[in-house]
């Protein structure tokens, strides 16, 4: 009797610093990209009380270019986590869900994923630097300083990396593929 109280033993390893310092900052990642789409809709309401109010503006457009960006590049991490992600399957869809060729295929999809996700980081990175040494800002009323939101694009490519370095570590480590028995 005792022993139906035990927690079931799985075959996943479990969840190590990396998996869920990733796990969380996705998290982080998520409830930012929902409040600025809270915030985009509030400054977009604004907007349209201000024009047939008072024929001003608050300069709605810049901000939800911004916003929208913002929260495709916050959610990406937590996207992937969560298995919501498109993922062209045309190879890994022939192989058995957790074969060995599939494995591979992902380490490999994974392995090159990670090295294009870090070029995208290395550009951006530098330029954010660029931007705010030389104090370039937007070409708008406004003037937003263009560091700003492309720091904000860096952090969510930074989140998605580390979520899929997590992952990749978590199939090298004989853990479960994303769709793995489930497709």
């Amino acid at each position: 009797m005792l022993g139906a109280w035990r927690t079931p033993v799985t075959s996943a390893p479990p969840p190590n610093l990396l998996d869920r310092t990733a796990a969380m900052l996705s998290r982080l990642g998520a409830y930012a990209a929902a409040a600025v789409c809270l915030a985009m809709a509030a400054l977009i309401l604004l907007d349209v009380l201000l024009r047939n109010v008072f024929a001003a503006s608050a300069d709605a457009i810049e901000f939800a270019g911004y916003g929208i960006a913002a929260m495709i590049f916050l959610g990406m991490g937590h996207a992937f986590e969560r298995g919501s992600m498109i993922r062209v399957t045309l190879l890994s869809g022939l192989a058995a869900p957790d074969g060995a060729p599939r494995r591979a295929l992902e380490i490999a999809v994974g392995t090159a994923t990670l090295g294009v996700v870090g070029l995208a980081i290395w550009c951006f990175w530098l330029s954010v630097r660029r931007n705010y040494l030389r104090g370039y800002r937007s070409e708008s009323m406004v003037e937003v300083p263009l560091w700003i939101p492309e720091a904000v694009l860096l952090v969510g490519l930074v989140i998605f990396w580390l979520q899929l370095l997590a992952y990749l570590l978590r199939v090298l480590r004989g853990g479960e593929m994303v769709g793995g028995g489930s497709e």
